[in-house]
């Protein structure tokens, strides 16, 4: 007796059970959609958290190199933004994002000027660094960091 109703019980649907699974589907969207937009900016941030340290690292190279007087004091006379002074490719590595490569250029121009005693000149220098993605299909705007580096040297006389 007892087998027969089993028996009797009629099993689901292929409808009910896609009507069943749609409904779910319904619910648990909205509730995943906010930590997953939550991560894409978290990811979005870390990026720019990391450029921003490759900004300050090519900084850091750049006064070394004025340091050491690899830049020529000549480099420095234009007085406005003119001619890139250096550009190259860099990788950005973020643990488990793809490796996504940008175009670091440099450029730096006078801002100010003042001759000083004893033969000696003085600038204030700004330094920009532009960071462009080298990606196809994507256009992202450029970012731009500005750095201001005040310089003395010693003025060179015309050779008579």
């Amino acid at each position: 007796m007892r087998f027969l109703k089993y028996r009797r019980r009629r099993s689901y649907l292929l409808l009910e059970l896609m009507i069943s699974f749609m409904i779910v589907s319904l619910v648990a969207l909205p509730l995943l959609r906010n930590p997953l937009h939550a991560l894409k900016m978290q990811l979005f941030s870390l990026e720019r958290m990391e450029i921003e340290r490759l900004a300050d690292l090519s900084f850091a190279n750049m006064q070394a190199e004025i340091a050491c007087q690899e830049v020529p004091w000549k480099a420095f006379s234009q007085e406005q933004k003119g001619e890139c002074y250096s550009i190259d490719t860099i990788p950005l590595l973020l643990p488990g994002i793809a490796e996504r490569k940008y175009e670091r250029k440099t450029f730096f121009w006078t801002l100010a000027q003042k001759e000083g005693e004893n033969n000696q000149e003085h600038r204030l220098v700004r330094i920009q660094f532009v960071f462009s993605a080298k990606e196809m299909g994507k256009r992202e705007k450029p970012l731009y960091f500005n750095y201001n580096v005040f310089l003395s040297g010693e003025k060179k006389l015309p050779s008579s």
